[in-house]
């Protein structure tokens, strides 16, 4: 089983261009509700119009992990 980077980052291939992307905690903190919200619409979260700016990270934290297969 592959160890989470260093860096606490979590990389995952998503999007209509099959382009890497990369999400740490506090990147993700920094960002706006709409920026979180782009975000979660190209990982094709369920709901995220409707989640609170925190449960939107661990949600995209979670999908971005899972993509990883962890």
């Amino acid at each position: 089983m592959e160890e989470p980077a260093p860096d606490g980052k979590v990389e995952t291939k998503k999007g209509r261009d099959d382009v890497s992307l990369q999400f740490s905690l506090a990147e993700l903190k920094k960002k706006t509700n709409a920026e979180l919200s782009e975000i979660a619409q190209s990982l094709k979260i369920s709901g995220y119009s409707r989640k609170k700016k925190n449960d939107l990270i661990f949600e995209i934290l979670k999908k971005a992990t899972e993509s990883k297969g962890y």
